[in-house]
């Protein structure tokens, strides 16, 4: 019962339809709406890249502005601490030497002792410490 054809067996290949051989006027039109379409949709996601990035754009340069504030105020800080120790080292070396001629002492042994590290148990040196300023938290933002 069971017999062999001789024909071959039928694949997806072999089905025909008619999708592309459409070559009336009417479905031009409807082509060129949908492709006006997809690009509409396009021209839209386009424009919403480009805000975005935008506005990307724009908090980048506001904190920029922001940096250069703070590093503006941080260089004048440093100015007007060094020069309050630049004047307090000039008083001091005033009233030093003012001494030291009275004791008959020499300044620069004096001076020299003070530059030196102090050293510290177990022959560590150790710099002397900084002006005790308001000290506020280094902050990084990324």
């Amino acid at each position: 019962m069971s017999s062999k054809s001789s024909r071959p067996a039928r694949s997806l290949a072999d089905i025909r339809t008619h999708a592309g051989k459409s070559s009336n006027g009417s479905q031009v039109g409807y082509t060129n709406y949908f492709e006006m379409g997809a690009l509409e949709l396009e021209r839209l996601r386009r424009r919403q890249e480009r805000e975005s990035a935008q506005r990307r754009v724009d908090e980048i340069d506001r904190r920029i502005a922001e940096i250069d504030a703070q590093m503006a105020q941080l260089k004048a800080g440093l100015e007007a601490s060094d020069a309050r120790r630049a004047e307090a080292e000039a008083a001091d070396s005033g009233t030093r030497s003012a001494r030291a001629q009275q004791s008959g002492r020499r300044v620069a042994a004096t001076g020299a002792a003070e530059g030196a590290a102090a050293v510290v148990r177990g022959g560590t040196a150790r710099a002397k410490p900084k002006e005790s300023g308001e000290r506020r938290g280094l902050r990084i933002r990324y």
